[in-house]
């Protein structure tokens, strides 16, 4: 199971193409959110495999330095948060940012 972006509309059960492109950007890390090109502007995602071969091949350092920054942010959130009185609610907190964390961690080492 993979978490995805809620912009992801899955494709018909029957559509095998379009759930093959799918597996293949969610495996290679990119869960449907927003990709960015040169400019600036946000980039669609592709809709055959030839397109997504090459759309993981040029955005595929954009994407570690996503999740390289993202997991930096959880972490800088998890240490601030054990810095403060221990509570209940805390203890929730920083457990489901351990999730987020592994799970980020988890989609970034999917080959």
């Amino acid at each position: 199971m993979f978490f995805v972006n809620h912009k992801f509309r899955p494709p018909k059960a029957t559509d095998e193409k379009s759930w093959a492109v799918a597996a293949y950007l969610i495996s290679h890390g990119f869960s449907y959110y927003t990709i960015r090109d040169e400019q600036g502007l946000a980039v669609a995602y592709p809709t055959t495999l030839a397109d997504a071969e090459k759309f993981v091949a040029k955005f595929a350092a954009q994407r570690s330095q996503q999740i390289a920054r993202r997991k930096h942010d959880l972490e800088k959130q998890i240490a601030d948060l054990r810095q403060r009185t221990q509570n209940d609610s805390r203890d929730r907190l920083i457990c489901d940012l351990n999730e987020q964390l592994l799970r980020l961690t988890q989609s970034a080492t999917v080959p």
